[in-house]
């Protein structure tokens, strides 16, 4: 005699009979039609073509292609090598990663290529539009990428935005992000990790070492010609000079005492009587010249140190307005016996400043009982002291 339970309480005793649940998953597959479809080969896209055919062999592209549909996420970065040689060993020629959704390529081109890096992008139309990717964004407008202007490139079933691109002198953009990294790959997270460390950094790294940088910034900052110029550094390091877009930077300008002191004069309240004296002028146009000089030599490794004469002189102004301030009547010459001691004296400390703009008592008895030339002594013995 055969005992078969109802059917609802059949399968309400799936879940805790083992025996009956492998019963019931056999059945499933059984039952299951011949033609049913089967997990795709490529669950995150057949792309082998980001990376042009001359830079890496097609080949070895749909090798990659295969096993980073295979790798787990953290996992889904490669990076492609020259060949090796004795005289310059081992190089990067190009990565591959994906990341959130994205394909991401990036390849230094061959020896009789005119240009610095090529990339390129690409995102199914479908995941596009699910998680609303708008555009490829950057810090610099004129990098970004509207996703929709992509072209649409079919690849197996799937249809694709897709963008390729060259990057040379002439159009290369310093950014925090590059073109290699449009996400900020994050390698304090577990995700990412391994992506940034042995694939993104390793071609940022390389492409360093084939550009002139400035110390301790962007890749770019040195060959981007739109911010490697005196007319937006002025305007990103010295307070009395507007700020600057890169667009709206003049890449020829050059600073002179002619078109600088007016407004040196004018941010520091200097007296125009004292600003255009002709040594004075002498001592501008000299920092003008050793800064355009340090900026444009090669060796400088820091281009604000190119700054350096300007600042010398702002605050060589900065030690006569106080003297000014004090001693109007002050003998013009003494300012130049005791350049060192007013160039080199904090004259915005909290004391100095307090002394000539609240301490009215304090000003007065300096005034009244202080000799000018004690106060210049005393200011350059403190000088050669720290020296």
């Amino acid at each position: 005699m055969e005992f078969r339970l109802p059917e609802n309480l059949h399968h309400q005793l799936l879940a805790y009979d083992p025996a009956l649940k492998a019963l019931a998953k056999e059945k499933k597959a059984a039952e299951k039609p011949e033609g049913a479809r089967k997990k795709s080969k490529y669950p995150i896209g057949n792309i082998n073509d980001l990376i042009p055919a001359n830079i890496v062999d097609p080949a070895a592209m749909q090798i990659v292609i295969d096993q980073l549909n295979l790798s787990v996420a953290p996992e889904k970065h490669h990076v492609f090598y020259t060949r090796l040689s004795s005289v310059t060993g081992r190089k990067i020629k190009a990565i591959l990663y994906y990341w959130e959704s994205v394909w991401v390529a990036a390849w230094f081109p061959n020896a009789d290529e005119d240009y610095l890096y090529g990339f390129s992008y690409a995102i199914s139309t479908t995941k596009a539009e699910k998680k609303h990717w708008r555009q490829i964004g950057f810090n610099r407008a004129s990098m970004n990428l509207v996703v929709a202007d992509m072209k649409t490139k079919k690849y197996g079933r799937v249809d694709y935005h897709v963008h390729t691109a060259t990057i040379t002198l002439d159009t290369v953009c310093s950014s925090r992000s590059y073109h290699w990294d449009p996400f900020s790959v994050c390698e304090w997270h577990d995700k990412g990790k391994l992506m940034k460390r042995d694939c993104i950094k390793l071609f940022t790294e390389e492409m360093r070492a084939r550009v002139p940088v400035w110390k301790d910034e962007d890749v770019f900052a040195r060959v981007d010609k739109k911010i490697n110029n005196l007319d937006y550094l002025f305007g990103v390091c010295l307070s009395m000079f507007s700020h600057k877009t890169p667009e709206e930077a003049d890449v020829s300008w050059v600073p002179t005492a002619a078109n600088i002191g007016n407004k040196i004069c004018k941010y520091l309240d200097i007296p125009v009587l004292i600003f255009a004296k002709p040594f004075v002028q002498k001592e501008l146009q000299l920092a003008c010249d050793v800064t355009i000089e340090t900026f444009n030599d090669p060796t400088t490794t820091d281009r604000r140190s190119a700054l350096k004469p300007i600042k010398r002189f702002v605050a060589y102004m900065e030690g006569i307005r106080w003297i000014h301030s004090l001693w109007p009547d002050a003998p013009i010459d003494y300012y130049q016996t005791y350049k060192a001691a007013l160039s080199n004296v904090d004259f915005n400390s909290w004391g100095m400043t307090h002394l000539i703009n609240h301490y009215t008592k304090a000003k007065e008895w300096v005034q009244e009982h202080m000799p000018i030339t004690s106060m210049f002594l005393i200011l350059d013995k403190a000088v050669k002291e720290e020296m």
